[in-house]
């Protein structure tokens, strides 16, 4: 029955994410189960190592593998069958060129997810820190547990910073093992089996700074936008474009960040007598800042990096007509004009075609300078923050 339901589960995360959930899954469990197999060959002695406590038989092997292939390759099976198998071809072929090739500008250094999961995960990331190695004081089923968390941690994160293409999310099921280290390290806490180390304060109250900080300093770049853009330091036109959006700060928005860190300064002070009162008002007041800055921050960056799109598409959800981004990667038209399968057309029909209805074409500015010339029938509507709108009608 588990071997089924461990074959279920990888399908369907199969489906979901694509082939690499199966190396995933197969690296944890290769890793988890190599002092098993190193013992059965009588290899365990030389590397001191202990053997597995869940031993798999060839029949689980044989019910997951069936399970996983049963259910992971039915949406490939099904445009195999309905004539879509080129399909399939260069769904594999995009996998393998997200691992090899940056995709779509998402580059990034090695360290990439390091950084995203040390202060996006801030401060759950901190306090895992204490508790990466096993605690002598677990039981065997709960030190089998936290060896698996601690393989799947290590899994995620070396395969994606090993991955070419760096995006934020793509370390997200680091997210589980991360918090629940940390969640270990605030019930040792609290219990008194795991002293609160003086590095953690340190960190704890230098990093809510830094945040405050960069909180703080965002509503200021409307004020000092021109100053900024005169230094030179961006280099991008389509940046500097950005910026030229028309966006109003109350400009209270940046004291969001003095709940952070008050929050965090007097839980470092009440912990010390109390640890569950300390820890209970860093967590309320993280969470709290946390709550307000999605609130208020994504909107008000929204309208720098696309709000002129937005504000076009919105204004075309209700016109029966053709929308096409080109240049860059966005689900936009999709969703704010309400564009429907039927909307969707072959862009060199859409630019040369006898259309039926009005087409629009959206392009970056830099990208606009190399297609005038091939798209002279486009008309030009206006340019707004970096993004020129051009209309082809009937």
């Amino acid at each position: 029955m588990y071997a089924s339901l461990w074959g279920l589960f990888t399908g369907l995360a199969i489906l979901t994410k694509g082939p690499t959930a199966l190396l995933i899954v197969g690296l944890v469990t290769g890793i988890a189960y190599l002092p098993y197999i190193l013992n059965a060959l009588s290899l365990g002695p030389v590397f001191r190592i202990r053997s597995a406590r869940y031993i798999l038989r060839f029949s689980d092997i044989t019910i997951f593998l069936f399970s996983t292939l049963l259910i992971g390759s039915s949406w490939f099976m099904a445009q195999i069958f309905t004539g879509h198998s080129d399909m399939v071809f260069k769904f594999i072929l995009y996998q393998v060129r997200l691992f090899v090739i940056p995709d779509a500008g998402h580059g990034g250094p090695w360290f990439y997810h390091v950084a995203v999961l040390f202060f996006g995960v801030f401060p759950a990331s901190l306090f895992a820190l204490l508790r990466f190695r096993k605690s002598g004081l677990q039981s065997e089923t709960q030190a089998q547990f936290h060896g698996v968390m601690l393989i799947l941690f290590w899994v995620v994160l070396i395969l994606f910073s090993i991955v070419k293409t760096k995006i934020v999310h793509y370390s997200s099921l680091c997210y589980f093992p991360l918090t629940f280290f940390a969640t270990v390290a605030i019930n040792d806490l609290v219990k008194g089996e795991l002293r609160w180390k003086k590095w953690l304060s340190a960190l704890l109250i230098g990093i809510s700074v830094l945040v405050a900080s960069i909180t703080f300093a965002l509503p200021l770049i409307d004020s000092f936008k021109q100053k900024i853009i005169q230094t030179g330091l961006i280099k991008d036109d389509f940046a500097i474009a950005n910026l030229q959006a028309n966006v109003h700060w109350i400009g209270f928005e940046g004291l969001i960040g003095l709940i952070l860190v008050f929050g965090i300064i007097f839980a470092v002070i009440v912990r010390k007598k109390n640890p569950a009162k300390g820890l209970k008002i860093l967590f309320m007041s993280s969470t709290i800042f946390i709550w307000l800055l999605i609130l208020v921050f994504p909107y008000k960056i929204e309208q720098y990096s696309q709000g002129a799109v937005i504000e076009f598409l919105q204004s075309k959800s209700a016109e029966k007509c053709y929308i096409f981004n080109s240049g860059y990667f966005s689900y936009a038209p999709l969703f704010y004009a309400r564009q429907t399968p039927d909307d969707i057309r072959r862009p060199m029909w859409l630019l040369t075609g006898k259309i039926d209805r009005p087409f629009y074409l959206i392009l970056k500015e830099p990208e606009y300078r190399q297609w005038k010339q091939i798209i002279p029938a486009m008309q030009l509507l206006y340019v707004k923050n970096g993004f020129v709108f051009l209309v082809r009608r009937p």
